[in-house]
């Protein structure tokens, strides 16, 4: 199906990837173009109404209409009616431009839907996949390239082991270690990367972590020689370990409670559906808050969640308290600390 005007779709699971694949695409073909932010607890159908009213007016200042619909959240699946009816009149108002370009950006996105099959036809489509460790590398180092800068393999490899893959918090450090080195040097170093990069700052040592709940012992052993390589303190670690058992626990009370299945991917209707039963607050993004997470990441965890009953969970945390407590008794011993909590997973 063709239409007059230009339209692009771009979609993924992680909302930052997909901005920043957008972002190329509106300075790209959106001169002059007027931005609509999606917010998360925007009404649908008023959002819809005025964006439609905004593309059937013609632009005082531009030769055509161009928008950008930027962080649609209504396309994860469940819809309902008021949604259908408004998507539908936003895709009938699309097909009856006559110029322009309409660039949409969505996170997440359902692509069973029959919405987002209409929009498929429509559209020039952009699946932004997350990134993997074959091509992190490369991530990392276009983030460097818009900065003007260049980053050592040994840079590489530290800022990874550090900060995993919030695709978010690299490129922010990464600007900040452009700036530093900036009047002085064109590169990044290894040494750059330890001065400026806080690990306390760097999420929860994702692969690390990862490890801990594998039932391997040597994979334990060796996640924990790799952490001790780059960082001497074990408590941002234990701190990560924390924050991931503390999901964990109430990942495993909603699936013993059967609100949760453990061979089924959880979705972010799902959650919202599920804080509204229980009366929480949904939007209130902390690490005790399962309901504010990201569902992709809650459904890895599954597979983790699977192995331990709640009761075992609960020790697990327990002992997290007491390592971070013999850190402070055994400063000198920490990896060893570290190897015996390791025992107790």
């Amino acid at each position: 199906m063709s239409v007059n005007c230009k339209v692009l779709f771009v979609y993924g699971s992680d909302d930052f990837l997909v901005d920043r694949r957008a972002r190329v695409l509106y300075d790209t073909y959106c001169e002059n173009g007027e931005i609509f932010n999606c917010e998360q607890k925007s009404d649908v159908r008023l959002f819809v109404n005025k964006l439609c009213e905004s593309l059937n007016t013609v632009p005082m200042f531009a030769p055509t209409n161009n928008v950008w619909v930027r962080g649609v959240n209504f396309f994860s699946g469940a819809e309902s009616e008021e949604v259908k009816n408004s998507v539908a009149f936003l895709l009938d108002t699309v097909k009856k431009l006559n110029d322009g370009v309409v660039l949409i950006s969505a996170h997440p996105v359902d692509k069973r839907t029959k919405l987002i099959k209409g929009l498929s036809q429509l559209a020039e489509c952009y699946d932004v996949t997350d990134i993997s460790d074959k091509n992190f590398d490369e991530f990392i180092r276009d983030v460097c390239a818009e900065n003007v800068v260049k980053i050592t393999n040994e840079a590489v490899a530290l800022l990874q082991n550090l900060i995993g893959k919030d695709t978010r918090l690299m490129q922010f450090e990464l600007e900040k270690l452009a700036s530093y080195i900036y009047q002085d040097r064109d590169t990044i170093t290894d040494k750059d990367v330890n001065l400026l990069v806080d690990p306390s700052s760097s999420g929860e040592f994702f692969q690390q972590i990862e490890k801990f709940y594998s039932p391997s012992i040597d994979e334990k052993l060796d996640a924990i020689g790799r952490y001790f390589y780059f960082v001497n303190e074990a408590r941002p670690l234990i701190a990560g370990l924390q924050n991931r058992t503390r999901l964990m626990i109430q990942l495993r009370a909603l699936v013993d409670s059967n609100k949760i299945q453990l061979d089924r991917s959880i979705s972010k209707t799902q959650l919202e559906n599920l804080a509204k039963l229980l009366n929480v607050n949904a939007f209130e993004k902390n690490s005790c808050n399962i309901f504010s997470q990201n569902p992709w990441y809650l459904s890895k965890l599954l597979d983790s969640v699977n192995r331990y009953s709640l009761h075992r969970l609960l020790d697990i945390q327990l002992a997290l308290m007491d390592a971070l407590a013999e850190t402070t008794s055994r400063y000198d011993d920490q990896v060893s600390v570290i190897k015996e909590l390791a025992l107790k997973f």
